[in-house]
């Protein structure tokens, strides 16, 4: 049977490995300190997902709505929907994405006895 030197840097290297195995940390395969990783070409900032809401509208009592958000330029949706000041005054029909468009539309009735204001959001972030 043939005997493999492995040099004294591997042995620490599978020592520091047992070490982690037994941790419970898992080892991964790095690349030898020559083969460094090409640069990266410029890119666009990355813009998280973010919320933008309308101004908003009052609603008077039994009256139904119906509200757009867009994205601005550059941006898309990921999500959307709508809020009222007032809990439980509303029956929302319809909370999507407007077809072939960058916008959120958001629809239903004030079925309270006060105006409520209503407010449509859209979730937007970067391709």
């Amino acid at each position: 049977m043939k005997r493999r030197s492995w040099g004294r840097g591997a042995a620490a290297t599978v020592g520091v490995a047992a070490l982690f195995l037994t941790i419970g940390g898992s080892v991964t395969a790095a690349a030898p300190p020559e083969a460094a990783p090409a640069p990266h070409p410029q890119r666009v900032a990355a813009v998280a997902p973010h919320p933008v809401w309308d101004t908003g509208i009052d609603i008077p009592p039994n009256t139904t709505f119906g509200t757009i958000v867009a994205c601005p330029a550059g941006e898309v949706i990921s999500g959307g929907g709508g809020r009222a000041d007032v809990p439980y005054s509303l029956s929302v029909s319809d909370s999507y994405q407007e077809e072939g468009a960058n916008s959120w539309v958001w629809a239903g009735k004030n079925v309270s006895s006060r105006t409520v204001k209503v407010k449509a959001l859209t979730i937007c972030t970067r391709p």
